[in-house]
């Protein structure tokens, strides 16, 4: 009877203790979450626009570029439109009493190449008389007057096919983007001691253009009438 009674508690004890250990295996552990830093991400940038400065040299090779003549001047600068140069030429042919010049504007962005202006004037069947077509020096700059981040190329050129002293005809270009204002009229000459001929402008052609421009024109014109 003794015995009986003791097999049974060792059994019941037996029991509760494989009970209690199947509980504690059947507890899964619960990971512990892994919090990893996210960096922020940056906000994409709108893309601003080249500032309008004037290049004294360009590292594009300007003989890929179509011209006609021989190369007298060049500039160059870059503002929201990209990278800008500007080309003048000329040619002459004084037995055949002929000669021209050229200006042109280009666009050379990543290898593209755009024509955005150009420009040519010409003396023909000059033979018996002198010949006069330059460009004026003095004329000649770049800027950005108006402030819109385009650049401006101003120039001037005079041409005469003439056997006197007489007023030669006078042009004044500012390319701008795809627009070409002009100042039309004639250079300003000494007929007398006391007696000028000439130097008045004939045509203007600013339509669109800003009042700094036209007023700049107007100063570059008067600087110049005087064509020597």
């Amino acid at each position: 009877m003794k015995n009986a009674i003791y097999l049974l508690l060792l059994l019941t004890f037996v029991s509760c203790n494989n009970a209690g250990s199947s509980e504690e295996n059947t507890e899964e552990a619960i990971p512990e979450t892994e919090v990893q830093d996210v960096e922020p991400q940056d906000e994409p940038q709108e893309e601003v626009p080249p500032t309008f400065v004037v290049m004294e040299n360009s590292e594009f090779d300007v003989s890929n570029l179509r011209y006609e003549g021989e190369l007298q001047a060049q500039k160059f600068w870059q503002d929201a439109n990209g990278n800008n140069v500007v080309l003048f030429s000329g040619e002459e042919d004084l037995d055949k009493g002929e000669a021209m010049i050229y200006a042109y504007h280009y666009l050379v962005n990543d290898g593209n190449i755009e024509r955005l202006n150009e420009m040519k004037a010409e003396v023909l069947d000059c033979a018996d008389a002198d010949i006069f077509l330059d460009f004026n020096e003095q004329a000649l700059s770049v800027a950005d007057r108006d402030g819109d981040n385009i650049g401006e190329v101003t120039f001037a050129y005079r041409k005469a096919c003439v056997t006197d002293v007489s007023p030669h005809d006078l042009a004044l270009h500012m390319f701008e983007g795809r627009n070409d204002y002009t100042l039309v009229g004639f250079t300003e000459v000494r007929v007398g001691p006391e007696e000028m001929m000439g130097g008045a402008i004939n045509e203007t052609n600013f339509d669109g253009a800003s009042t700094s421009l036209l007023s700049h024109a107007n100063e570059v014109w008067e600087a110049i009438k005087k064509y020597e």
